[in-house]
C-alpha cells in the first residue's frame, strides 16, 4: 500500500514557517512601536493573523507526528540540539 501526500497540508506547514519568520521580524525589530497611524494599525493586524500561524504550525506537526511511535533516543537529540543553540 503507498502512502500519498496530503499537499494542502504541506503547503499549510509552509505558509505557517513563512509566517513565523515575519513574526520574529516584527518582534525583533520593534517595527511596531516604532510606527504610527495607519501603518502601525496594519501591522498590527498582520501581527495577528501570523501569530495564529505559530499555533497552526505546531498542531499539523503534532498531527503528524502523533502516528510515529515515541523513541526516547530522538527526544534526546532534540533537546541536546535545543540547549545547544540555547547556549551558544
Amino acid at each position: 500500500m503507498e502512502k500519498s501526500r496530503n499537499s494542502n497540508y504541506e503547503l499549510m506547514r509552509i505558509i505557517s514557517m513563512f509566517f513565523i519568520v515575519v513574526f520574529h521580524f516584527f518582534i525583533h525589530t520593534n517595527i511596531i512601536t516604532n510606527t504610527s497611524g495607519l501603518l502601525r494599525a496594519i501591522l498590527i493586524g498582520i501581527e495577528s493573523i501570523v501569530l495564529v500561524h505559530v499555533n497552526s504550525f505546531i498542531v499539523v506537526t503534532g498531527y503528524f507526528q502523533g502516528e510515529k511511535k515515541f523513541k526516547l533516543k530522538k527526544m534526546i537529540k532534540i533537546i541536546n540540539q535545543t540547549w545547544f543553540y540555547k547556549v551558544l
